[in-house]
């Protein structure tokens, strides 16, 4: 299965509620794909950037949540 593919089957399901999720799976599913067990420095730099997006996104989220409140 292709990575087009299997987005268009979970996309449907709308299990994401940040782009950035879809790109970390996205990432995840093709080094899969492509070298299955090898997991690289740039593997784990690109994952970690990634993951780091999101991370800073849901405390910018808190801190503006926690704002609004006060």
């Amino acid at each position: 299965m292709t990575w087009d593919a299997a987005k268009s089957k979970f996309t449907r399901f709308k299990p994401f509620d940040d782009p950035l999720y879809r790109d970390l799976l996205e990432l995840v599913f093709t080094h899969i794909r492509e070298y299955f067990i090898v997991i690289d420095r740039d593997f784990i730099y690109e994952i970690g950037v990634l993951y780091l997006s999101i991370a800073a996104q849901a405390m910018i989220a808190s801190l503006k949540n926690r704002f609004q409140e006060e």
